[in-house]
């Protein structure tokens, strides 16, 4: 396990306290009860209680707000720090998955769920089957209803539906930077092929499995791997991926449509 740096977030909460003098004439009010009187109710001890409290600020500390160099256990997900400019941190593994080499859940663009089948007739985001009726995302209006939106909203941000606040979809603007910084190797984990990306600042790594398979020209199936962005795409029905194989990696297009795996980010 490699333990990069202790950015332990400290967040202050005010909690309402009884006095000792509140829970004294709490306890006068119970002894009271007791002679005779009836069960005092929920609502009563409150009372009783509420004109004798105080209020006590407490710092409470997160962990998950520590940075990794690697994934140092299984309680995911962790924050590796690639030493990117940006300082973006990204996710040791992929949504849904409970490992790095783990494949995990697929979405389609823009939609935060994962479903039975991945085509134009089940995309939220698509008229009538017709990928040339977008009803969201769209910057051209042969392709649907123009609303010159480029990114997802977070709404439709899968990463910050299914993970939370701290975590997004990366941008393409973020998948060229992880390109560029990191120097990368296919290898194989617990039998799941992949691409491995070192850090050329710290020597951080993540590790992406293929998710995907194909039948190459020579007829040989070839392991790949498709992750999805927040970006839309050049043309209104694709939307902006990384794609890595044995030999290359690339940022590229995928149809909004079809099935890819998310890995998170986040910012230091």
């Amino acid at each position: 396990m490699h333990y990069k740096n202790s950015n332990t977030m400290k967040k202050k909460i005010t909690l309402l306290v009884p006095t000792m003098i509140g829970m004294a004439a709490l306890a006068l009010f119970l002894q009271g009860c007791g002679n005779g009187q009836n069960k005092p109710t929920v609502q009563q001890e409150q009372a009783v209680l509420a004109n004798e409290e105080e209020k006590v600020e407490v710092e409470l500390e997160q962990d998950d707000d520590k940075y990794y160099l690697d994934c140092p256990n299984n309680h995911h997900p962790h924050s590796i720090d690639l030493g990117l400019p940006s300082g973006t941190i990204w996710a040791c593994c992929n949504i849904g998955a409970s490992a790095p080499e783990e494949v995990g859940d697929f979405f389609a663009w823009g939609e935060t769920s994962t479903k039975e089948e991945y085509n134009e007739n089940t995309y939220k985001w698509c008229k009538n089957g017709n990928v040339f009726k977008m009803t969201k995302y769209c910057t051209n209006g042969d392709f649907g209803n123009v609303d010159n939106k480029t990114s997802l909203d977070v709404e439709d941000d899968a990463a910050y539906v299914n993970w939370g606040d701290q975590w997004r979809m990366p941008t393409e603007d973020q998948l060229m930077e992880l390109m560029r910084n990191t120097s990368s190797e296919w290898e194989s984990r617990n039998g799941m092929t992949g691409k491995k990306l070192t850090s050329m600042t710290n020597g951080a790594s993540i590790f992406l499995p293929s998710n995907m398979l194909n039948r190459h020209i020579s007829q040989e199936e070839v392991d790949y791997g498709v992750y999805i962005s927040s970006t839309l795409g050049s043309f209104a029905f694709t939307a902006t991926c990384f794609w890595a194989v044995a030999d290359e990696e690339s940022v590229g297009e995928r149809r909004r449509e079809l099935r890819s795996s998310i890995r998170p980010v986040r910012k230091m």
